[in-house]
């Protein structure tokens, strides 16, 4: 019978378990640059749901839904009216930039507060990971909760009439778009 000599471990890319082959190039693996943000994104929520101002800002986004439901109680049927009041002049020209104001210094604002800044950016995470994730966790929460502000507000007074669901769902959109707006200049602002 022959013996075969033990073979040795085939070399691997240097940063990866990828085996390289043999008179090829090495070719590095890169790390992926997004691994930190969902850990920053989970610190960000958890920071924004632990403070007594997110539920200034529910109450905030719970004054469309009352309107709403005044409307109802009145029996409004301007559909106009009711959108004009309820959705531009109210949760677009007012509530949404207040809560974006509000979460968006607070995405940042928290970390300094906490005293936690300190260490995210001792990290080796590049600063525009963490604005990145900052933003994104700012423009989810605060489109969350203008969104549903908008779609229930627009489900109680709007559900009946001519042309009711396709304002509801424009102001659903308009509300996430413009959370991711507005959260964009005040985290800018807040840096």
């Amino acid at each position: 019978a022959a013996m075969t000599a033990p073979t040795a471990p085939a070399p691997t890319v240097p940063g990866g378990s990828v085996p390289a082959t043999p008179g090829a190039p090495s070719v590095a693996r890169r790390a992926n640059p997004f691994v930190a943000v969902p850990e920053i994104l989970r610190v960000t929520f958890r920071q924004l749901l632990g403070r007594r101002r997110t539920l200034l800002l529910l109450l905030l986004c719970a004054v469309p839904v009352l309107l709403a439901v005044l409307f109802l109680l009145v029996a409004e049927t301007d559909p106009n009216r009711v959108v004009n009041v309820l959705y531009t002049t109210l949760l677009i020209t007012v509530i949404l930039p207040i809560v974006a104001v509000l979460v968006g210094t607070i995405a940042l604002g928290g970390e300094i507060e906490d005293g936690t800044i300190v260490y995210l950016v001792a990290k080796p995470i590049a600063r525009w990971q963490i604005a990145l994730a900052k933003l994104l966790g700012a423009s989810i929460f605060c489109g969350l909760l203008t969104g549903a502000s908008a779609l229930f507000a627009g489900l109680i007074a709007l559900s009946g009439l001519a042309g009711g669901m396709d304002a509801t769902i424009g102001f659903v959109v308009a509300s996430i778009v413009g959370s991711f707006c507005y959260c964009s200049l005040f985290i800018a602002v807040s840096l």
